[in-house]
């Protein structure tokens, strides 16, 4: 299944109310009930700015970035567990110690 992205700037009474609209990073205006809809299929990331200054980003899932998959794919050629075969485009990028049990930086 292709992974679809949405980005939208709102305000986060707006969001809480369920009213108002979300502005799309293509410029669309969505209501807000169609933001929360579509939210709930999503990967979910946060955003702060201050005066329109990035402090930060979150995001839901920790996630391999595509520049990591792409050396861990000429790297390991594929899974690196001991007696694996699967190859590289098949294989789930993961933790050896799930993130759950360590949420220091990795």
């Amino acid at each position: 299944m292709a992974e679809h992205q949405l980005i939208n700037n709102l305000a986060l009474a707006e969001l809480e109310a369920a009213a108002g609209q979300g502005l799309t990073g293509g410029g669309t205006l969505l209501p807000m009930s169609d933001v929360i809809r579509l939210a709930r299929h999503a990967r979910h990331y946060l955003a702060v700015f201050d005066g329109g200054q990035a402090l930060a980003l979150y995001h839901s899932k920790r996630l391999a970035a595509p520049g990591q998959r792409i050396v861990l794919y000429g790297k390991e050629r594929g899974c690196s567990a001991p007696g694996c075969d699967v190859k590289g485009y098949f294989c789930v990028v993961h933790h050896v110690i799930p993130y759950a049990q360590s949420p220091a930086p990795t």
